[in-house]
C-alpha cells in the first residue's frame, strides 16, 4: 500500500522490476540468460536514470540497484526507451485505475454475505492483496485482471467456470459485460454481485433468477487507501 504514495518515477521503476520478477517466478531466472529486454517507458527521467544506473531518488535507486544485481547474476541486459505519452495512450487507458473503481468490501460486510448466500468457491475479480478469504481465514481461489501471485487465472472474461457459488465485485463500468459473460456460460452457477446503486439495465442480461438488491450499510466499502466510498452499494444474488 505504501507504493500508492510513491512518485510517478518510482512507480515506473517498480513496474519494470515487478514485471521481470513476475516472469522469473513463472519461467525461472534461467529464461533471461543471454537476452536483452527492451523496456518502453513514458517517463523520460526514469529512462535517463536507467541509463546512468543510479538516481538521486531513493525509491528509484533501490529498484535500479536491484535490477543491476539481477542482470549481473542472471546474465541479461535491460534497455530503457522513452515512449511518449501520446504514443502510450492505449496502454494508459487499460492500466490506469480510476478512483471510482478502486474499492473493496470490508470484511464484516463480506462475512454477512457469506453467512447469507455463501460459502463462495472463488473471488472472480481480485488480486493477491485484495482477494477475500473463507471464514477460517484461508484465501479463496481468485481471478485477477493481470497476473498476480497465486491467482487461479487472468481475466475472468476468458475463463470457463465450474458449477458453484462465486463472489464478484467488478468495476462499475464492467458490471454489464461481466453479467452478460457469466450468463452466456451454459453452467449452473450462483454469483453474489456487488454493484453501485444504478439503473439495473444489466438485469436484462440475466437468464435466471435474481435476488436483491440488498443495500449494504454505509461504510461497508472503502478505497484501497482506506477512505470510505460515498456511493451507495448493493448486493445481488444471481442464479444463472
Amino acid at each position: 500500500m505504501d507504493e500508492l504514495e510513491h512518485h510517478i518515477e518510482a512507480k515506473g521503476a517498480l513496474a519494470v522490476t515487478k514485471v521481470i520478477e513476475s516472469i522469473a517466478e513463472i519461467r525461472g531466472w534461467g529464461f533471461f540468460a543471454g537476452k536483452r529486454i527492451d523496456a518502453f517507458i513514458d517517463n523520460e527521467p526514469l529512462v535517463y536514470s536507467m541509463k546512468k544506473g543510479a538516481s538521486r531518488m531513493e525509491a528509484v535507486h533501490a529498484e535500479l540497484e536491484k535490477l543491476f544485481w539481477w542482470k549481473l547474476h542472471h546474465k541479461f541486459f535491460v534497455s530503457g526507451y522513452w515512449w511518449g505519452t501520446k504514443e502510450n495512450f492505449r496502454a494508459d487507458d487499460i492500466t490506469r485505475t480510476e478512483m471510482a473503481d478502486d474499492c473493496r468490501l470490508l470484511r464484516y460486510a463480506y462475512v454477512q454475505l457469506w453467512s447469507q448466500w455463501g460459502p463462495f468457491d472463488a473471488d472472480l475479480m481480485a488480486s493477491s492483496v485484495s482477494a477475500h478469504s473463507n471464514l477460517a481465514g484461508e484465501k479463496l481461489p481468485f481471478y485477477s485482471r493481470y497476473y498476480s501471485p497465486g491467482c487461479a487465472g487472468v481475466n475472468i472474461l476468458a475463463q470457463i467456470l465450474k458449477p458453484g457459488t462465486y463472489f464478484c465485485f467488478p468495476p462499475k463500468k464492467m458490471v454489464t459485460a461481466v453479467v452478460a459473460f457469466l450468463a452466456s456460460r451454459k453452467v449452473a452457477i450462483k454469483i453474489v454481485l456487488i454493484t453501485t446503486q444504478q439503473k439495473a439495465g444489466w438485469l436484462a442480461r440475466v437468464h435466471g433468477s435474481v435476488t436483491g438488491p440488498q443495500i449494504l450499510p454505509p461504510g461497508a466499502v472503502c478505497s484501497f487507501a482506506g477512505e470510505t466510498c460515498t456511493d451507495i452499494f448493493e448486493a445481488w444474488l444471481l442464479t444463472l
